[in-house]
């Protein structure tokens, strides 16, 4: 079966309805055993990440897990320089100055790739 298709199979669609309510039902009942404010969102999230296979939904599942990740300790190093007091030498003043053009280095490399990325996805839907 050609799978650019729109595929007619049932049992396809009862298999794919069936994973996404059960990844929707884990992922609810995980941020619910973390006791987390919003756990129909996590259910929300789960079914956006799945994807028609395997390697796909992993692969996205990684992409999304490094991608928290690194938007924890970019928090956390953020909140520690609001949350200190002011330098008081000229030392601590210079090393949060790098830091700050660091995190500002940060944001403009992210800001490009998402330029890149966006550009790449117009270059294939042009290509096909």
């Amino acid at each position: 079966m050609d799978t650019r298709r729109l595929r007619t199979d049932w049992t396809w669609w009862l298999a794919l309805a069936v994973k996404l309510s059960l990844g929707s039902m884990i992922g609810i009942a995980i941020a619910r055993l973390l006791r987390l404010e919003f756990s129909g969102q996590a259910g929300i999230i789960a079914i956006f990440t799945m994807m028609t296979t395997r390697k796909g939904t992993l692969r996205l599942s990684l992409t999304r897990i490094i991608s928290f990740l690194v938007s924890c300790l970019i928090i956390s190093l953020a909140w520690r320089v609001v949350e200190d007091d002011l330098p008081q030498t000229r030392e601590e003043f210079e090393n949060r100055a790098v830091l700050y053009h660091i995190m500002m280095d940060l944001e403009d490399f992210l800001l490009c790739k998402q330029k890149f990325i966006k550009y790449l996805d117009r270059r294939k839907r042009d290509h096909n």
